[in-house]
């Protein structure tokens, strides 16, 4: 009689782990863009924070919203129609940022943007600073 309930509260905790498993798993990343900026910058200064303190700047952006102001320099495209948006930062770097969704407005090198998206780091191999799930603040 004893292992029945046992087996019937094993059986329960199980079910509620899968149960909070699944909602987990499916639950929707946020969004930069519903997110208020932790720091608002321009591209220069983002990219000289991180060249002149790699640590410190990542300890300061990483993992958080940032608002980025600058001259775009490239518009590129992937196979999957991922977006990346690169502005100029400081001679020689560059902040990229990833969107999730195809943009709906029309851009040209040269246009001053503002970008906001998730600080994912600095890139050594092509000093640059990453964003993901990128969104256009304001044009």
């Amino acid at each position: 009689m004893k292992i029945r309930y046992y087996l019937i509260g094993l059986a329960f905790v199980v079910l509620c782990g899968a149960a909070i498993g699944y909602y987990m798993y499916t639950k929707p990343s946020p969004k930069a863009a519903d997110l208020k900026a932790d720091f608002s910058l321009k591209a220069e200064d983002l990219t000289v924070s991180f060249q002149t303190d790699a640590q410190k700047a990542n300890l300061n952006y990483s993992g958080k919203v940032i608002e980025v102001m600058g001259k775009l320099a490239e518009i590129k495209t992937d196979e999957k129609g991922l977006v990346t948006l690169v502005l100029d930062g400081s001679p020689g770097t560059t902040v990229s940022c990833i969107f999730e969704k195809p943009l709906t407005e029309t851009l040209n090198k040269g246009d001053v943007i503002s970008l906001k998206g998730f600080c994912a780091g600095w890139d050594d191999l092509f000093s640059e600073v990453k964003l993901h799930s990128g969104s256009l603040a304001k044009k």
